[in-house]
């Protein structure tokens, strides 16, 4: 599960339904956006299309998902760009988008634009200001000291609404960060106060944690802290639900998830600003 984007697993996911009705089965491939800025970055876009629920999942399969002759452009309200496609065969989708001018800057909104044969899809973002971690340590499991859970200390700012979102990478076992378990955080019972959570990583079975969720002894962890808005924070909530409740692409609470890319052909999916704060911990 780690190998894959989550927004390419929605893809599948949404295909899942609580009650069976034909026409779900029927509908044609919808356009599968997962894109994201974050501050000092450059911009980042994945492109999938949706499956249907009766269509095979295996590696031939996943890989005719994968889109990779559209266009993307990126503006600031300045300057435009237009990302170049770019390879990594670690992780799935194996290709991705990425910018090599327009870096993300905290208060700027950022317009995505995707040209894929007739459909065009839009949206846009803003980066807010990062809040910086005041600190980050590991406590080791009472059990098993070579285990343990990494922490995090932040000072909220009490003035507005906030929204959270953590990632994590183990440096000796991936070159990509990947969402922490229970990576969305709402400042509603801590506003305005100095908060400690535990950040995890992805387990792979989510309706059964194990191990796998803690760090181990002579890991390199980086930590990524980051800030985003109210409408890409309901989105990943809510994806984060679906995985954890149902955990298979095959089933669906029945919760709609809110994207905000809009085209003129049916689209899935989320373009997200990312304001951030970044540490490095070594478990010795």
């Amino acid at each position: 599960m780690k190998c894959i984007s989550k927004i390419a697993f929605l893809g599948l996911l949404l295909t899942g339904c609580s009650t069976f009705d034909e026409s779900d089965f029927n509908e044609p491939p919808k356009v599968v956006v997962d894109g994201y800025i974050e501050e000092g970055n450059y911009p980042i876009v994945y492109l999938t299309y949706s499956s249907g629920y009766f269509e095979p999942v295996d590696s031939a399969s996943l890989q005719e998902l994968v889109l990779t002759t559209a266009k993307v452009e990126i503006s600031d309200g300045e300057e435009s760009e237009i990302l170049t496609l770019f390879r990594n065969s670690e992780v799935y989708p194996p290709f991705y988008y990425r910018g090599t001018d327009i870096r993300g800057e905290a208060g700027k909104t950022y317009h995505i634009e995707v040209t894929s044969g007739e459909g065009v899809y839009q949206s846009s973002t803003t980066i807010p200001k990062h809040v910086p971690l005041d600190s980050v340590w590991l406590e080791t499991d009472p059990e098993n000291d070579q285990l343990a859970k990494l922490w995090i200390s932040f000072s909220d700012d009490s003035d507005e609404e906030n929204f959270y979102r953590n990632f994590v990478r183990v440096r000796n076992e991936s070159e990509k960060f990947f969402p922490a378990y229970q990576s969305t955080i709402i400042d509603r019972v801590f506003n305005g106060q100095q908060y400690e959570y535990p950040v995890l990583q992805q387990p792979d079975d989510f309706l059964e944690l194990g191990d796998e969720i803690l760090f181990q002894r002579g890991d390199t962890i980086n930590v990524k802290f980051c800030t985003l808005d109210r409408e890409s924070f309901e989105f990943w909530r809510a994806l984060e639900q679906e995985l954890y409740l149902v955990g298979n692409p095959f089933g669906s609470s029945g919760n709609d998830i809110p994207g905000n890319v809009s085209g003129n052909l049916p689209v899935l999916g989320i373009w997200t600003g990312y304001g951030m704060d970044q540490r490095t911990i070594i478990f010795k």
